[in-house]
């Protein structure tokens, strides 16, 4: 499951956009979110899974732990990654890996990835 998060870190929009990657389609509108939250323990009960939580910026512990809560119900060995570009936000997720900070790439890198030689400043 692969849900962007970004600045709205608001649990009812996140575990709908989660039970709507898990059953491939639209969410019912739900009257809390209590039901959500049983739905979502339902769907990941002792199922494996990988759920990244991509530009999560939310630095409340709170919001976070009320979150995890509900996705810990998963099979041993799923797993939650994180992306962010918040520097506060990995204290907060407290993961068991240690955040990774990839390089800033060079503008000769950035080049290969667009894959257009033309675009490449020495036309390679």
């Amino acid at each position: 499951m692969w849900i962007c998060v970004s600045d709205d870190f608001n649990i009812f929009k996140i575990l709908q956009k989660i039970l709507e990657s898990i059953t491939s389609s639209k969410c019912p509108d739900f009257s809390n979110t209590d039901v959500l939250v049983k739905i979502v323990k339902k769907e990941l009960d002792n199922k494996l899974y990988l759920l990244v939580l991509d530009d999560l910026w939310s630095e409340d512990p709170m919001e976070w732990d009320k979150l995890k809560t509900v996705l810990d119900v998963g099979a041993v060995g799923s797993r939650i990654m994180v992306t962010t570009r918040s520097q506060n936000v990995p204290s907060v997720v407290q993961g068991t890996i240690p955040p990774y900070s990839p390089d800033v790439l060079s503008e000769a890198e950035c080049f290969v990835l667009t894959g257009d030689p033309a675009t490449h400043p020495n036309g390679k």
